[in-house]
């Protein structure tokens, strides 16, 4: 059943580097083109940006489940950049 709230349940927590936002933008625009932030957090001693977000890339996590956290991989070929999302192993 899809209901218009089970997107919701599809979730997960990643860092974006500082220095991926200050130095490529276009990788850091074809992230959020996945997904929904709902919440962003700055790190400085990580100096990152941790996102909680929403999105079709994520596993669907049990009602009342912390999201788990993804390692986010870009990859630039010519202009296109690719975007991976892999659930961290223990999560």
């Amino acid at each position: 059943m899809n209901t218009p709230l089970r997107p919701l349940r599809r979730c997960g927590q990643f860092k974006v580097s500082r220095e991926l936002l200050l130095d490529d933008f276009e990788a850091v625009q074809a992230i959020f083109q996945l997904c929904v932030p709902v919440k962003a957090e700055m790190l400085l001693i990580e100096d990152a940006i941790t996102y909680t977000a929403i999105g079709h890339v994520f596993d669907e996590v049990p009602k009342g489940a912390m999201a788990p956290w993804y390692d986010v991989t870009t990859d630039r070929d010519g202009l296109t950049v690719g975007v991976t999302f892999e659930r961290c192993k223990g999560d």
